[in-house]
């Protein structure tokens, strides 16, 4: 299933059935290679003068008019929002299986620490700099830099390729990137919550890496008005990070050309959710997708973030890891998720 919301007939959030959820409004405002002989890029990640990797995006110049931020568009960028543990890496790779397409993994949030430390501080699209890119990165010229780079890179690239990123931040960022990423598309990945709560779980760093324990309280404190009172536990922090960062998507990708999709329909369904996924970015399938489709569902090997998941442990294994408790909660806590998405609670 495809959930297409593309312009000029943007959606609107429905109203979320209680007053002050975590939904409502906030109050303020290295890719993979390939042995492909041509490829919509090919380049190595040095390291940057902050101690973190920064992308040699190498190509031709940005091709933007002097003195605005307005790019000559030969074809818009793209972005892959998921959240955690939603299959976003899968979906990267899946792309970039087409030679014609580039996906950079996360440099917003792996390349530098910023991101990552302020996950969940909403930004405006107002709030978008021509000089500094946002008022927080004044004093940060080094991630100004890296910004404009990928900016150079990601609007430079060649006749008939795509390039784009994926991220699992900058859902309250989104307002502001689409300044800074002017005609930018978004794919926009959900997967049945259960399974993204159960794998979130069974990532034993999970707090060290996404600190869901300081951005989705801190959210729900500094955006909504609601303390959390004594804390709340990894799993009820998972659950408000995904009903957080839907209601944030929500809000946002009717201003942008954008396409939704469920992980299930890609694994199960590839024959009908390619097409009209790769369509999207104005390509068309390729043999060599459909090829790692089936492979990648063969069997489960190698790490936590590996892309290869028999069908089996990507559709049910959170049926065990989960008691029946948290299976209700979710279904309940996200009823509104369950029904936009068509998930069988």
């Amino acid at each position: 299933m495809i959930f297409t919301g593309c312009r000029p007939a943007p959606w609107k959030p429905r109203p979320r059935g209680r007053e002050g959820t975590v939904g409502d409004p906030p109050r303020r405002g290295p890719p993979a290679r390939s042995s492909a002989p041509t490829r919509a890029t090919d380049h190595d990640f040095p390291r940057s003068g902050f101690g973190t990797p920064t992308p040699d995006f190498g190509g031709r110049a940005a091709l933007a008019n002097p003195g605005t931020n307005q790019p000559m568009q030969r074809s818009a960028p793209f972005l892959i929002i998921g959240h955690h543990r939603s299959g976003t890496n899968f979906l990267g790779e899946l792309l970039q299986r087409n030679a014609a397409v580039a996906c950079a993994n996360e440099p917003f949030s792996m390349h530098t620490d910023f991101f990552r430390d302020n996950d969940l501080r909403p930004w405006s699209s107002a709030e978008y700099d021509q000089a500094v890119l946002h008022p927080e990165l004044y004093s940060s010229p080094k991630i100004v830099l890296f910004l404009q780079e990928l900016r150079k890179w990601l609007n430079s690239s060649p006749e008939g390729c795509r390039r784009g990123f994926k991220e699992t931040l900058l859902y309250e960022k989104l307002p502001w990137l689409g300044e800074f990423l002017p005609g930018l598309r978004v794919i926009h990945l959900v997967r049945d919550p259960r399974a993204v709560a159960a794998s979130v779980l069974n990532v034993p760093e999970a707090e060290e890496l996404w600190k869901y324990s300081v951005t989705v309280t801190r959210y729900l404190e500094e955006e909504l008005g609601h303390p959390p009172g004594d804390g709340l536990d990894p799993f009820e922090l998972c659950l408000r990070s995904i009903d957080i960062r839907w209601g944030l998507a929500r809000q946002s990708l009717a201003a942008f050309e954008h396409i939704t999709v469920r992980l299930e329909d890609v694994v199960e369904h590839p024959e009908d959710t390619l097409g009209p996924l790769m369509k999207f970015l104005d390509l068309e399938p390729t043999s060599e997708q459909m090829d790692f489709i089936a492979d990648s569902q063969r069997e489960s090997r190698g790490g936590r973030y590996s892309s290869y998941r028999s069908r089996d442990s990507v559709l049910n294994s959170w049926r065990s890891r989960l008691t029946d408790a948290q299976q209700t909660r979710l279904a309940t806590g996200l009823r509104s998720f369950f029904e936009e998405y068509d998930y069988a609670s």
